[in-house]
């Protein structure tokens, strides 16, 4: 049978018990819903009684200017939350748009907590994913002021590893269901330039985008051209020790972590 995704991404993060993987299975497979492609997950505004959690399929944070553009904040791929947090607020700030059919599952946020106050471990790798989901924020924030050939370059690579951290990356090609428009979307550049841009790319010799897929020849290459460096996705916790765990305990304050409702 094939691991949870969610599995694997938190186990990227920090060891999981037996116990705390099978919880995390049947949890995420009691309640799915399915979304066709372009439609919403979660409208601006809307107040979600569940936590969405990305199964299959990929899915984005956008926001509609006042000019009726939109801009794409993050790309969510399967094993993300949609908004981990938000019963905090109540009230989406954003909307999460299905970009192909997706699969997501509804968390009841309560039984969640429950299961984060019982599971240190649970509680640490939740944390590492809202510390990550920051980080990759912090990034496309400085990547909408980068050249455009080192932004997708940029992008490309964080797609790469993030598939790749989850199994989805198989000999430097994976899947990539994006449109031109929804890239340009994400990288703050006009579709004329992008289409441009990943003509430079191809001719350069660092892309090969063929059929809805991506195949890189040499990361190494691609990365050194983006000015990558993945440290901030974080991919290597889960082999490091106490450091690791005092600085979350830190930042949380303990060992538990309440999911809010």
């Amino acid at each position: 049978m094939e691991q949870n995704l969610l599995v694997r991404k938190l186990e990227g993060y920090g060891p999981l018990s037996v116990n705390d993987r099978m919880v995390i299975e049947k949890m995420t497979a009691a309640n799915v819903a399915t979304f066709r492609a372009k439609s919403n997950i979660l409208a601006d505004g809307e107040c979600p009684e569940q936590i969405h959690l990305i199964l299959d399929g990929w899915a984005a944070r956008y926001k509609t200017l006042s000019n009726g553009k939109r801009r794409i904040m993050a790309f969510l791929i399967p094993g993300d939350f949609c908004h981990l947090h938000v019963t905090v607020l109540k009230q989406m700030d954003h909307g999460i748009i299905a970009l192909t059919p997706c699969k997501a599952a509804m968390l009841d946020s309560r039984k969640l907590s429950d299961l984060a106050n019982k599971r240190p471990n649970l509680t640490r790798a939740l944390w590492w994913t809202t510390l990550v989901d920051e980080a990759v924020l912090r990034q496309w924030v400085v990547n909408a002021t980068r050249p455009a050939f080192t932004a997708v370059a940029h992008l490309m690579c964080e797609l790469h590893q993030r598939l790749k951290s989850i199994g989805l990356v198989k000999d430097g090609k994976f899947e990539l269901p994006l449109t031109q428009a929804e890239l340009a979307e994400a990288t703050g550049i006009t579709t004329v330039h992008l289409n441009r841009t990943l003509k430079d790319l191809r001719e350069s010799g660092l892309i090969e985008l063929r059929a809805h897929s991506l195949f890189i020849p040499n990361f190494a290459a691609l990365a050194k051209a983006a000015g990558f460096n993945d440290r901030y996705l974080r991919l290597r916790e889960g082999k490091k020790r106490g450091d690791d765990i005092r600085l979350v305990n830190a930042l949380i304050g303990g060992d538990s972590l309440a999911v809010p409702n």
